[in-house]
């Protein structure tokens, strides 16, 4: 296994029951995604998406501690957070292991809620094995009014919920012990579409995305690399199938992969290829 996958397979710090690599078991759309089956010019088409770019060199990303190691008063547990980004208080949830050891650098996972949910639903629909093994700290952001008027993203590469991922990593990074070359990216539907979105805008930051039931966003100006798990269900309804190939095929593409691929584990999944190092 190339050090490609095997950073995307680092993002299995999650568990997610519902949800698998392939098949056709996937869940039927919920009223948080409702939106989304109404054709909305935000919603890429499988057909009109652009040709990505020619690949970037490959990409060597940060590396070591960040400023909050030794910072013995941060807080542990679960805790609702606000900070202000692009003159907007915005809210996040924040759960802190309660065995963190701020001499010790530890992952960094943001998980963004689909179209319609809120922090709150979504962390309760989550298992992070990492919570119990102390080696993670999550993070579960709020949406704003987005598609449709449900709560959501802007998932332009220059949009607010850019800023907000940056002004939560800041605050997060000065007052956590954070290893900055384990900084991920997950999120379901429309959270999977941001998930895209941030690998494009801050692939020069974040270690990998998985994005799950989701679409390419930006194709175009991309900063470094991510290692990327792809989650689709053959039979969704609301975000064609199509859509999460096309998000296969652009990381593949930005990350130097071939166009074969092997088996992998869990056995519905394959590896790509070839991969660029690191």
């Amino acid at each position: 296994m190339n050090d490609f996958i095997r950073s995307a397979v680092i993002l299995s710090l999650f568990t997610l029951s519902l949800y698998g690599c392939g098949g056709d078991d996937s869940p039927p759309a919920t009223p948080s995604d409702a939106a989304l089956s109404t054709p909305d010019s935000s919603i890429p088409d499988a057909s009109i998406i652009p040709d990505a770019e020619p690949r970037p060199d490959p990409f060597v990303g940060p590396t070591g501690p960040s400023a909050g190691c030794g910072n013995a008063e941060a807080p542990r547990g679960s805790m609702t957070r606000t900070l202000v980004a692009t003159r907007i208080e915005r809210e996040f949830i924040l759960v802190v292991p309660d065995g963190y050891d701020p001499e010790t650098p530890v992952a960094l996972v943001f998980a963004w809620h689909g179209l319609g949910d809120s922090a709150a639903g979504f962390s309760r629909g989550l298992s992070f094995e990492s919570e119990s093994r102390n080696d993670a700290i999550v993070v579960y952001p709020h949406g704003r009014p987005a598609l449709a008027g449900a709560n959501g993203w802007d998932i332009t590469a220059g949009g607010r919920d850019v800023d907000f991922f940056d002004a939560m990593l800041d605050e997060l990074s000065s007052a956590y012990c954070i290893d900055t070359s384990r900084i991920f990216s997950m999120g379901f539907s429309y959270g999977g579409f941001f998930s895209n979105t941030l690998g494009c805008a801050r692939g020069d930051v974040i270690r990998a995305i998985g994005p799950i039931g989701a679409a390419p966003t930006a194709r175009s100006g991309c900063q470094g690399q991510v290692a990327a798990m792809i989650i689709h269900g053959e039979a969704d309804a609301t975000i064609s199938f199509a859509l999460g190939e096309s998000a296969r095929d652009l990381w593949t593409g930005k990350n130097g992969c071939s166009a074969e691929s092997s088996p992998a584990t869990p056995s519905a999944c394959v590896a790509q290829n070839g991969c660029d190092e690191g």
